[in-house]
């Protein structure tokens, strides 16, 4: 399910978080897409997927709520090709390189609600973010 959010709100997630992900991957970005908050229900399976090239590069999940019987982690593989489950609590940001690496939670949801808003940016300069720090990396 998608809840929709307003343009003065997309925009506003968008500015907030721009200047902390121009920090964490060293390029100054152009925002893209604020999806609505995308609520997941019980069964739900998110397929491991790379995100869109042109314009997911750099891009931030935020948990907004959950309802979970168990966690339900987000299962990421980085730049060197190790597999990371991430367990994400509401109020929880997590930053990666969405066009490049893997993602998907793959295991079936356990719960009654699960509530991430998606936040993508591509850079300024239309360059590949190369030398952005990884999942994985200290």
């Amino acid at each position: 399910m998608l809840i929709d959010l307003s343009p003065e709100l997309r925009t506003e997630i968008h500015e907030t978080m721009q200047p902390l992900l121009e920090e964490w991957c060293g390029h100054k970005l152009d925002p893209t897409f604020v999806y609505g908050i995308r609520v997941y229900k019980d069964k739900a399976i998110l397929q491991s997927h790379r995100d869109r090239v042109d314009t997911h590069i750099v891009s931030a999940i935020l948990n907004v709520g959950q309802e979970v019987v168990e966690d339900w982690p987000l299962v990421i593989d980085d730049n060197y090709y190790r597999s990371h489950s991430v367990v994400m609590e509401p109020g929880d940001a997590l930053f990666y390189e969405g066009a490049r690496l893997t993602h998907g939670r793959p295991i079936a949801f356990n719960g009654k609600s699960f509530a991430n808003i998606f936040c993508h940016f591509k850079p300024a300069d239309n360059t590949s973010v190369g030398s952005a720090k990884r999942v994985g990396d200290n």
